[in-house]
């Protein structure tokens, strides 16, 4: 009797006391590192599928100069080359807003629309962050909103009390 169950022992043993030690190492890592453990990430981390901290969750200088990238990327080149004239120092923060927000779209459809922004906002950021940095621009963040694209750049310029706030409708007029 019960001779069939004392082979299992072993094992379920090991099982239990792996499941231990791993609560233990992740307890000890929160300790340790807690930042790796945001208490509610934000829906925009869930979108781009990143493990990593996004820069809205970090702590960022204030008072630098907003780059609306909502716009086309070639209208944001164009922002680019008409305001980062010579006189800006180059040590200033520059956040590069994204709105991600989709008017007028529900359900299923809106997980799909927000992930196409999502993707398209990062590339947009790669490809002017390439060209700040090779105008010397050192301090550059990105910024995915969950709004849309008017509202994503004030809420950026709103909350880190930005100094100036590059466009391309105010180059286009």
């Amino acid at each position: 009797r019960g001779t069939a169950w004392l082979g299992l022992a072993p094992p379920i043993s090991i099982a239990v006391l792996m499941l231990v030690l791993g609560i233990i190492a992740l307890i000890v890592r929160r300790i340790v590192a807690p930042p790796f453990f945001p208490s509610s990430p934000p829906q925009v981390a869930n979108v781009l599928d990143s493990p990593f901290m996004l820069d809205a969750e970090k702590d960022v200088p204030e008072g630098g100069i907003v780059l609306d990238c909502n716009d086309p990327l070639d209208r944001a080149m164009r922002a680019i080359d008409t305001y980062a004239a010579d006189d800006v120092d180059r040590k200033t923060p520059i956040y590069l807003a994204f709105g991600i927000k989709p008017p007028e779209v529900q359900g299923e459809e809106f997980e799909v629309v927000t992930t196409a922004l999502a993707q398209l906002g990062d590339q947009t950021f790669t490809a002017v962050i390439k060209r700040l940095k090779a105008m010397g621009f050192t301090s550059i963040y990105r910024f995915y909103v969950d709004a849309d694209a008017e509202e994503s750049v004030a809420q950026v310029a709103e909350r880190l009390n930005a100094s100036a706030i590059w466009s391309a409708e105010r180059v286009d007029g």
